[in-house]
C-alpha cells in the first residue's frame, strides 16, 4: 500500500487480474469490494484513475469473457461425458431442435388423414356434481347473549 495524497488513508493496491477473474464468473461490484476488503465506492473511484471509464462500463466489457468458458464447459459435459441433459439443451440452443410432438392422426393405412378426423374425446370425467350449484346453507339461530352474573354484596366490613 502507497501513502495516498493529501495524507488521508493507505491508497489500496487492486489486483485488476483478479476483478477480471471474479467478473468471468458474474460476480457483482459489490462481491468484489468485499472480497478484497475495500468499499464499492472505492472501486468505482479507482476503475476511472486507472481505466478512464466507470466500473458498470469497464465490468460490462470484463465480464462478456466468462461466456466462452461457460459454453466450453456446457460442450465438455455434453459430448465428452455424454451426458443426455446437456446434450438435449444444446440441441435447443444451437441446433433449433424442440420438444415438439406430432399429433397428427393418422390410420396405418394412410386412409386417414388429419382433415378427415372430427373432434375426439380422449377421456371423459364421470359427473361429480360439481356443477350443480350450492343449496343456500340454512340460517344459523343467533344464540342469545348470555348476562354477567350480578356482583354479590361484599360481606367485608369497610374501614371508616
Amino acid at each position: 500500500m502507497s501513502q495516498g495524497e493529501g495524507g488521508g488513508r493507505p491508497r489500496v493496491d487492486i489486483d485488476w487480474h483478479l476483478v477480471v477473474n471474479l467478473l468471468k464468473i458474474q460476480c457483482i461490484g459489490e462481491e468484489i469490494a468485499a472480497s478484497m476488503n475495500i468499499s464499492y465506492d472505492s472501486l468505482e473511484r479507482r476503475c476511472k484513475e486507472d481505466h478512464g471509464q466507470s466500473f458498470a462500463e469497464w465490468s460490462s466489457e470484463k465480464r462478456e469473457g466468462g461466456k466462452p468458458s461457460l459454453r466450453r464447459a456446457q460442450w465438455k459435459k455434453a459430448v465428452d461425458d455424454m451426458n443426455p441433459t446437456m446434450l438435449i439443451w444444446l440441441g435447443k440452443q444451437m441446433l433449433g431442435q424442440s420438444d415438439k410432438v406430432d399429433q397428427r392422426v393418422t390410420s396405418p393405412d394412410g386412409s386417414m388423414t388429419p382433415k378427415d378426423v372430427g373432434p375426439v374425446a380422449i377421456y371423459s370425467l364421470p359427473d361429480n356434481g360439481r356443477d350443480k350449484p350450492e343449496p343456500e346453507p340454512e340460517p344459523v339461530p343467533k344464540a342469545k347473549p348470555k348476562r354477567k352474573p350480578k356482583r354479590k354484596a361484599s360481606t367485608k366490613k369497610r374501614a371508616t
